[in-house]
């Protein structure tokens, strides 16, 4: 039966029991048996070579002990008298490990010294009287961590077989292949081969039809092993991605936090020391030492602040207290605040004289702030910014904060409410946590935060609020 297997036109063959006396691997034959349970190596490799000593060829069996014991063990029970066919060289054993060693040089086989182990092997044997040869030394490179080496032995046994008289059977362990890792020597081992036969889970079933089912579960737990390792990879690689996140964010952190110490710092050890130096202090200069101070104090606040509202959010403790507000009122007086500390972007408020609404007025000012801060701080000055509130159709409220900046590149517009993303990282300023807070806050009072992009240009962004 022809079987394409990973790009190579294999045979799957199924070897005899010993009694059968049938000859399944013919002088030219380089066929690669897979197993998981030794009985069932032992059962095939008999079945291989018992017939060549049933009919006067040379048999050989390249093995372990263990394995060679138990071979040797089956062919006395099936009455081959094994002391005579070792004495009359019909039967050969060689240990697997001993006769590598015998032609493996600097960690792969030595062509030369292979060819020399061979003819000692073969002498004697012609073609119309081939040798049968079982050999597990291609095995034992693999499963040491060699299946380089091992796929070049295979090539010089194919290589030896277009001129001696052999054929040849060799037997993996299922177990070396384990792993994904492994799938490309596994395909390699087949390609090294004319024939393959299956592991006893399909070799050993007795039906056509049974074989079939075996092939249709073995694909479906192929194709369930390729869905389980894409979702480790697309798990391992999104541990990474927050690995690097976390990394960047400490690394942002920190240089935030540092910064405003280290103005603070200065600005106190330049006071200290006039004082130090002539007993006194310059009114205007100590009054601009602690309004520094009290600005990088406020910012190291709001830093800490942001830090634990994050904690408070993933701990579930970060709760909204909502109230009748008027909302109108409060955006106007944000804005009086955010213009009384800036007077380099001029801010316009179209909103009506009234409007009532439940929300908590210190989660909705610090996201009104934080959304004006961002205006401010990322467009040149004396660009306006505009600030409206009004009653939608469907009983819903919206502030919008609009600026009339560069606004946010395309390709960072999806990802700017994500938490420790900065659209514009060159600013050198911030944690990324801005924006992200501001979503999960609106969020929580059952409303939206969304961001739109005018073709004039700029960015506005939109808080839909239940009213």
């Amino acid at each position: 039966m022809q079987n394409a297997i990973w790009g190579a036109e294999l045979v799957i063959t199924e070897l005899e029991p010993a009694h059968s006396g049938t000859r399944v691997v013919e002088s030219a034959e380089h066929v690669v048996m897979f197993y998981d349970d030794d009985r069932f190596l032992l059962d095939s490799l008999v079945g291989f070579v018992a017939p060549a000593l049933q009919n006067g060829q040379r048999a050989v069996i390249v093995a372990t002990p263990e394995h060679r014991a138990g071979a040797e063990a089956r062919l006395s029970a099936l009455g081959i008298d094994v002391t005579e066919a070792l004495a009359s060289g019909r039967y050969i054993a060689a240990d697997a490990r001993h006769t590598l060693a015998r032609f493996m040089v600097d960690g792969g086989p030595c062509p030369e010294r292979f060819e020399s182990v061979l003819d000692q092997i073969l002498d004697g044997c012609t073609h119309a009287q081939p040798a049968r040869i079982f050999g597990e030394m291609v095995a034992l490179l693999a499963d040491d961590g060699y299946p380089d080496a091992a796929m070049e032995l295979e090539e010089l046994w194919n290589q030896a077989q277009q001129t001696r008289p052999f054929g040849l059977l060799c037997g993996y362990p299922m177990a070396t292949f384990r792993g994904h890792a492994r799938e490309s020597v596994l395909k390699a081992a087949c390609a090294a081969h004319s024939s393959v036969v299956p592991c006893e889970s399909y070799s050993g079933l007795s039906s056509r039809e049974a074989q079939l089912r075996e092939i249709a579960a073995l694909q479906q737990k192929a194709a369930s092993l390729e869905c389980a390792l894409a979702a480790e990879r697309d798990a391992r690689d999104a541990a990474e991605a927050a690995l690097r996140a976390r990394d960047e964010f400490l690394s942002t952190a920190s240089h935030e936090l540092r910064t405003p110490i280290t103005v603070v710092g200065v600005q106190a050890q330049m006071v200290l020391r006039r004082w130090e130096r002539t007993g006194e202090l310059e009114t205007e200069r100590a009054l601009r030492a602690l309004r520094s101070i009290e600005s990088q104090t406020d910012k190291v606040a709001q830093l800490v602040e942001q830090l634990l509202d994050v904690s408070r959010l993933d701990s579930g403790r970060l709760a909204i207290e909502s109230m009748p507000v008027d909302v109108a009122q409060l955006v106007c007086q944000v804005v009086e605040l955010c213009q009384s500390l800036s007077e380099n972007h001029p801010i316009s408020v179209l909103a009506p004289e009234k409007l009532v609404i439940s929300v908590d007025p210190l989660r909705l000012e610090q996201v009104l702030t934080n959304l004006l801060d961002n205006a401010m701080k990322y467009t040149c000055a004396g660009t306006a910014i505009d600030v409206e509130v009004r009653r939608l159709e469907s009983s819903w409220v919206q502030v919008s904060v609009r600026d009339h900046g560069p606004g946010i590149a395309p390709d960072k517009r999806e990802h700017i409410f994500d938490r420790f993303f900065q659209a514009q990282p060159e600013g050198g300023r911030g944690l990324g946590l801005g924006l992200y807070l501001c979503r999960t806050i609106v969020e929580l009072h059952g409303g939206e935060l969304t961001a739109e992009f005018p073709m004039d240009g700029g960015t506005r962004f939109c808080i839909r609020l239940p009213g």
